[in-house]
């Protein structure tokens, strides 16, 4: 999109979206605001809104307050700014313009409001607590349990994924013709309809007589299967201190389910789950009868004249047909399935239609709703109680995909060398080292020292290239700006002329600018020669940037053909030349990119090194750092949620899961904010995201909930 074409889009999306009648004011000094004032003068526009340049006058206007704003009778704020940063700006406003009634939109005429701080959860979650449950104990002798979904989990959304799972791995043991999860499925509901409640041997008997496959495939297909059952499932910990806890009062404990998996097998999974032995097993393939026909009255004969309660997770299989066979008390608790459909986070279960997505789920739910009491003090949300876990199932999805994604673009771009510019690089440095051990990759890479301010610097060749520089937002005056953007010294800077105006102060340093810029090249080239090579065709990876790190490269190894790829790109059309991919790939500034695009602040925080970040480099090539103004504090927390993520991907990479969705991976990351999840974790406590080249700092803590739990 041309400077010409952006300014249709902003007047054409302003007069469609806002009334001559409406008292508006407009939050954002860029250009597109100038466009707005010069094209749309008929509107009753009152006043421009800035957080550092309140009390000015800017295009004739005057820079208010939400104060005053409320004053003149504004009765919209719109915010004209890049969409990734709308959230940022109206978080600013966001409390006061409700207070004051002012409706706050987008310049797509979205209107904008604030997140609900709580989700309404259904009010019977309030009566199941573990509390509520011991104290129920204390009234029976003999305390029945269901098994899955109730004593243990698995890690996948569905229990036939496991089925899918083996067809991935062992389906090319069957004719070509056969596809192994729906003939394990066809089986089992055949012979249920037949003979009543097969044992898992009893299935494979039957999918040879379907498949003719012989008993050596058929061994190899079921043990398969037994084993990816083992690897999924474990407990749900606070059911294992249930189980404990009515031992240790002299209860009586069973297993009463419905499963094709016999008492045998069963014992040792509950056993490598950390479970105690168990008084009685009935299990619905070993009776040939299932919880709604009668195994219920195997568990009361067992033990006449005892007072049973039974505990599960359906309610008609567990709680209903319970009651219809004389058992004297039940207690239902959710499946984690149930709960994800119950929480604040369901809107993930648009993603369930691939396997890799649904086992990303799994694999996330099973331990963030572990706990089938939670709700009764959580609200419905995800509780993140530490930095490893933020890493571990909130970050790494998104960064294993993006992986995936990138190397796949490199190589049909051809690249002969990926860099990986410092610091967002390196953390996908670190897991393509990681990968390296379990994948072949035909990509080369190499971490690089690269800052906005350096490649900014070298990359600086003509006039024009350092007006470009001065255009990019900045928040002060222009002697701040030569400070921190160019690397003056207060003494070094010129006298302002009488009546001299911002522009023309800038431009006098100009050919001082040009001067130092030539030498900052060469010292990086040598940087270049010494460390990478100047290869044909290179990659580049940036986290969010409008491309002034490449465009930097470009001037500085001109002979270089470069490729950036990027998690997003955004809109900057003095860059609009560069060759850059971006994995959320918005196609305006103004429109909605993804949940992403509204999170990106505090993941920068996140996806970094632990040095400082670079000033410039020594003749000798040499790199020269900032001065480090993180805590010893803050580094360790970071080194804990990047062991998450380690952790997750080499999990990932061993276990062979493959990766999720794009869509699903940044809704992952999204419920990491306050509307889904409270967070314990101690990340983001006094974390401030500092932006120096635009003089700017963002309290990152609006972004989570922080109420705490203690049970």
């Amino acid at each position: 999109m041309n400077e010409r074409e952006e300014k249709n889009f902003i007047e054409d999306s302003f007069r469609k979206y806002f009334s001559k009648d409406d008292v508006i004011a407009i939050y954002g000094l860029g250009r597109n605001t100038k466009t707005i004032l010069d094209r749309c003068q008929e509107y009753n526009l009152v006043g421009l809104m800035d957080r550092d340049k309140t009390g000015s006058v800017v295009w004739g206007m005057p820079v208010i307050t939400i104060e005053r704003a409320h004053e003149l009778s504004v009765n919209k704020i719109v915010i004209i700014a890049a969409q990734v940063n709308v959230p940022i700006i109206f978080r600013r406003i966001a409390e006061k313009s409700r207070d004051f009634g002012i409706e706050v939109y987008d310049i797509l005429g979205e209107r904008l409001e604030i997140e609900r701080d709580e989700y309404q959860i259904d009010s019977s979650y309030s009566t199941i607590s573990e509390e509520n449950l011991k104290q129920l104990l204390e009234h029976y002798d003999v305390i029945s349990f269901d098994i899955f979904d109730t004593l243990i989990v698995r890690n996948v959304l569905i229990p036939t994924d496991i089925f899918r799972i083996v067809e991935r791995k062992k389906g090319y043991l069957l004719p070509e013709e056969v596809r192994f999860s729906e003939t394990r499925i066809k089986c089992e509901m055949r012979l249920h309809a037949l003979s009543g409640y097969p044992t898992i041997y009893d299935i494979y008997e039957e999918i040879g007589r379907e498949t003719g496959c012989g008993d050596k495939i058929l061994d190899i297909l079921r043990e398969s299967e037994i084993e990816e059952e083992k690897h999924a499932l474990f407990a749900r910990e606070t059911m294992k201190n249930i189980v404990e806890y009515a031992i240790d009062n002299g209860k009586i404990v069973c297993c009463t389910s419905d499963m094709y998996i016999p008492e045998n097998i069963l014992k040792d999974i509950l056993k490598n789950a950390g479970y105690p032995e168990f008084n009685r097993y009935f299990i619905s393939c070993d009776y040939n009868v299932s919880k709604l026909n009668g195994l219920f009255l195997y568990l009361k004969e067992a033990f006449p004249n005892r007072r049973i309660l039974h505990i599960g997770d359906n309610y008609e299989a567990d709680i209903i047909s319970a009651e219809k066979f004389g058992i004297e008390g039940s207690f239902q608790i959710s499946s984690i399935y149930k709960m994800i459909n119950d929480s604040a986070c369901q809107k993930l279960l648009a993603y369930d239609t691939s396997l890799a997505d649904r086992c990303e789920m799994g694999r996330l739910f099973s331990r963030q709703f572990n706990d089938p009491f939670l709700f009764s003090f959580s609200e419905g949300k995800c509780i993140v109680r530490d930095n490893y876990c933020i890493g571990y199932y909130f970050i790494e999805p998104l960064l294993s995909s993006f992986i995936e994604w990138m190397l796949a673009e490199c190589q049909k771009d051809g690249i002969e060398l990926l860099c990986l510019g410092s610091r967002d690089g390196y953390l996908i440095e670190k897991l393509l080292d990681i990968r390296s051990g379990f994948k072949k990759s035909n990509i080369p890479y190499k971490y690089i020292y690269a800052s906005r301010f350096a490649c900014t610097f070298a990359g600086m060749v003509t006039e024009d290239d350092v007006k470009s520089v001065y255009s990019n937002p900045y928040n002060g005056s222009a002697t701040e700006m030569l400070i921190t953007r160019f690397g003056f010294s207060p003494s070094e800077l010129f006298e302002w002329g009488k009546n001299e105006s911002e522009e023309e102060y800038l431009n006098r340093h100009i050919p001082i600018i040009l001067k130092r810029s030539g030498k900052y090249r060469d010292n990086y080239r040598e940087y270049f020669r010494k460390k990478v090579g100047l290869p044909g065709k290179t990659g580049f990876f940036d986290f969010v940037a409008t491309g002034t790190c490449q465009l930097g490269f470009e001037n500085i190894c001109p002979e270089t053909r470069w490729t950036g790829y990027y998690f997003i790109k955004t809109h900057d059309p003095n860059k609009a030349r560069l060759d850059i991919k971006s994995y959320f790939n918005p196609v305006l500034p103004y429109e909605k990119q993804s949940r992403f695009s509204e999170n990106y602040l505090f993941l920068e925080k996140i996806i970094t090194s632990f040095e400082p970040c670079m000033k410039g480099f020594t003749s000798d090539g040499e790199v020269i750092f900032e001065a480090e103004h993180r805590s010893k504090i803050e580094l360790d927390r970071l080194k804990e949620l990047h062991k998450g993520i380690y952790d997750a991907y080499e999990n990932r990479l061993s276990n062979g899961y493959g990766t999720s969705s794009k869509e699903l991976s940044d809704n992952i990351v999204d419920l990491l904010n306050k509307e889904y999840t409270w967070m314990e974790a101690s990340f983001f406590e006094n974390n401030f995201l500092d932006d120096w080249y635009s003089n700017n700092n963002h309290d990152l803590k609006g972004f989570f909930a922080s109420k705490m739990f203690h049970k």
